[in-house]
């Protein structure tokens, strides 16, 4: 009988200790937690950066504007001049465009009068364009001084596609002329522009202020491009067609960004 109370005593303190002990895990964690006081320390929370929104405004004064209706399929472009090359009018989506449509074709717009002086020193200038996906082609927008020859640009905003599908991004450059040699704006990873779709460009020049934008956004910010624009050209290169449309020149442009420059002689 005694030997049967102390087996029942000893299930009894057995039974006691499994319905009082704590969760599997719980005791560990609770100690984890009392002694790690990094986990109530707050997140510190990665650096926010604020980019600028577009400042882009289209000058006020549409000088030249060519949205390609009214032109016959395969013509060539009734609004422009060709440099080099060729180009003609093809319908994408149901409506007319710009095709460039052999390697080393060079167009400008139709000015009549004094045809190399309309961009003046304060002019905004867009178009979309569609770029074949994965082309390696090039694409350059060429600014030309009122008495310059063709390709001997002041400035030249330039792009080149990625070559494959996988690339999210276009070699871009945006280079200019100034009395102590040729400088560039360079963005070895730019927008990408050779993924097949539209993409909106445009330029505004403000005295000596360049500005370049992608869909919106801007790309290159020259403070101080010593040139005077007269003319333009669009060239393209490589293999695959590129589609222009939708082409307009103005005057004014952004507004200028006042520089503040230190005197050297007061320090």
């Amino acid at each position: 009988e005694k030997v049967e109370q102390k087996i029942d005593n000893k299930i009894e303190k057995i039974t006691d200790k499994i319905v009082n002990a704590p969760e599997e895990g719980l005791e560990s964690v609770t100690s984890s937690d009392n002694n790690d006081s990094s986990s109530k320390a707050p997140k510190k929370r990665d650096a926010q950066q604020e980019e600028a929104k577009s400042d882009f405004v289209r000058g006020s004064q549409v000088i030249f504007s060519d949205d390609q209706k009214g032109e016959t399929l395969g013509e060539f472009p009734s609004k422009w001049n060709l440099q080099r090359g060729n180009a003609e009018i093809a319908k994408v989506d149901g409506r007319n465009v710009i095709l460039m449509c052999r390697d080393d074709s060079w167009i400008e717009p139709l000015i009549t009068g004094d045809s190399h002086k309309y961009l003046g020193n304060i002019f905004t200038m867009e178009f979309d364009i569609m770029y074949p996906a994965g082309s390696e082609g090039g694409f350059e927008w060429d600014f030309m001084e009122p008495e310059a020859e063709r390709d001997n640009d002041c400035f030249t905003i330039n792009w080149y596609g990625a070559n494959d599908d996988q690339n999210e991004y276009d070699d871009f450059n945006t280079g200019w002329k100034q009395a102590n040699g040729e400088r560039s704006n360079n963005s070895t990873q730019g927008p990408c522009i050779s993924d097949g779709d539209w993409h909106h460009m445009a330029v505004s020049f403000n005295q000596r202020a360049l500005k370049v934008y992608v869909d919106g956004k801007r790309v290159s910010n020259v403070p101080n491009a010593q040139v005077n624009p007269g003319w333009v050209t669009l060239w393209r290169s490589g293999g695959g067609n590129v589609y222009i449309k939708d082409v307009i020149i103005a005057k004014g442009a952004v507004e200028l960004y006042n520089r503040n420059a230190t005197d050297a002689d007061a320090i």
